[in-house]
């Protein structure tokens, strides 16, 4: 029997080694396991807190564009307003009466004061100006008129003055006078 208790002893031993490397392999599997949960969770909200990131970055990015869009709106509307009253001053000149319209020549001719050269009328206003250079005493020839809407053009060998209505309101008052309209309409 000794050598069946020595078999029983190394069975029974067996076993309880086999146990223990049972339970230290469920042991470990469970510490896997719960490792891998932690894991699971930390990735989990770094990838939700990603998520949030990128939502609040585009709820900014919108909220940017959305104020841009609303200023250039607005911007754009207050320019169509400065352009109107800029196209109305022209409109007036355009409608000057003949009588208003001579003055002007006739002040502006003067001004200009040049000795020679010749002066390119609007069609349609070439009477007007050759009233305008005999009343000022100019030695301005009067030269074949254009297509623009009122105003006139100077050229000389040297200089050529654009003196249309056009030119006077858009190239010359408007750079000066926008931000003051603007100011006195805003």
């Amino acid at each position: 029997m000794a050598l069946q208790d020595i078999l029983n002893s190394i069975q029974e031993k067996l076993e309880e080694e086999l146990q223990k490397i049972e339970d230290d392999e469920k042991k470990s599997i469970d510490e896997i396991r719960k490792q891998m949960k932690k894991e699971e969770k930390k990735t989990h909200d770094e990838l939700i807190k990603q998520k949030e990131q990128k939502i609040n970055d585009l709820k900014q990015k919108m909220s940017t564009i959305l104020k841009m869009e609303s200023r250039n709106s607005m911007l754009e509307a207050k320019t169509k307003l400065v352009d109107s009253v800029f196209d109305s001053v022209l409109e007036k000149l355009n409608n000057l009466s003949d009588s208003d319209y001579k003055k002007w020549l006739l002040t502006s001719i003067k001004e200009i004061a040049l000795k020679e050269g010749e002066i390119v009328p609007a069609k349609g206003k070439e009477k007007l100006i050759e009233e305008a250079i005999k009343e000022s005493k100019s030695e301005l020839k009067i030269a074949e008129a254009e297509e623009f809407s009122g105003g006139f053009i100077i050229r000389s060998k040297n200089i050529e003055i654009d003196n249309t209505f056009t030119s006077i309101v858009y190239k010359q008052l408007k750079p000066e006078l926008e931000l003051q309209t603007a100011k006195i309409l805003f």
